[in-house]
């Protein structure tokens, strides 16, 4: 199968040479199959990837110019991933990447600034980094983008902006987007209360995993707030989130096997959530287990 995998992407790359143009050069088509493999080790199914021979592809790739190629060598550098963490070289490769336009190159220079990881702690260039990929499209730098003028970092706080760029984060589908929006909608404090908008917001991030999203519209299902209340989805959508150990869930669904909220009463669930929940923090849940 490894390899059916190298012998077709290089098949694909040699039948796609044709494509170049006449003042292409062999370089060119190289770094195209040397950051292709290393996508291959990046991505392997069902066993450890192997974040080395990635490196190492990419690197090749990477000093021939290639932007996605340095992106991921940055991002290996920037995480860990196969070589020592190093954010020195991570920052060098994601600003070659960035001369070259790559929307992710400029959200992690960001997220490097933001949190003076490497760099000394910029907020203001962390948010002319983050606009710099919103404006090329990339859903993760315009939700950055977004905090940025929520939050006055870097920047004055402006709601209006916030509004903006969640809005076209989320219209790309970033459940995070979806998710503040969501919340900003329910609230009706710092935008229009819009309670329809806020639970389709919540399904749509729901149905992505986000956790948060998933809590939310449970515990909405669960109390019959906003909706009409619905057993059966409040524990649907709060085991989502259990499972992705978020404590509130996991207390809210010991409650609800603890009550026989729309279910069975069950003492021995109810003390398994419960103390799930304690065992992420939830201070009520540790108060209640231990005496069940």
């Amino acid at each position: 199968m490894k390899k059916f995998q190298f012998l077709f992407v290089i098949f694909l790359t040699l039948f796609s040479i044709r494509a170049f143009s006449f003042t292409s050069t062999l370089n060119e088509a190289n770094a195209y199959i040397q950051y292709h493999i290393g996508i291959i080790y990046l991505n392997k199914e069902g066993e450890i990837h192997d974040y080395v021979k990635a490196r190492s592809f990419f690197e090749t790739a990477a000093n021939q110019g290639m932007k996605e190629a340095q992106y991921n060598l940055a991002f290996l550098y920037d995480n860990g991933l196969g070589v020592e963490q190093d954010y020195t070289k991570a920052k060098l490769w994601y600003e070659r990447a960035a001369e070259q336009d790559s929307k992710e190159a400029f959200n992690n220079l960001g997220l490097m600034y933001s949190k003076g990881k490497g760099v000394q702690e910029d907020k203001v260039k962390a948010k002319e980094l983050y606009e710099k990929s919103a404006l090329l499209g990339y859903a993760v730098g315009q939700y950055n983008l977004a905090g940025m003028y929520y939050y006055a970092k870097g920047t004055e706080k402006n709601i209006n902006e916030a509004i903006k760029w969640y809005e076209k984060a989320a219209s790309q589908g970033n459940s995070d987007s979806q998710y503040n929006l969501a919340n900003c909608y329910l609230r009706g404090i710092e935008c229009e209360k819009n309670e329809t908008k806020a639970i389709n917001l919540y399904e749509e991030a729901a149905k992505s995993g986000n956790k948060l999203a998933q809590y939310n519209l449970g515990t909405l299902y669960l109390f019959g707030n906003v909706v009409n209340q619905d057993f059966v989805k409040a524990k649907y959508w709060l085991e989502a989130a259990a499972q992705q150990n978020d404590d509130m869930a996991q207390f809210n669904l010991g409650l609800m096997y603890f009550d026989g909220l729309g279910l069975k009463k069950d003492k021995l669930k109810a003390l398994e959530w419960f103390k799930a929940a304690c065992s992420n923090g939830h201070k009520k849940a540790c108060k209640i287990y231990p005496r069940l």
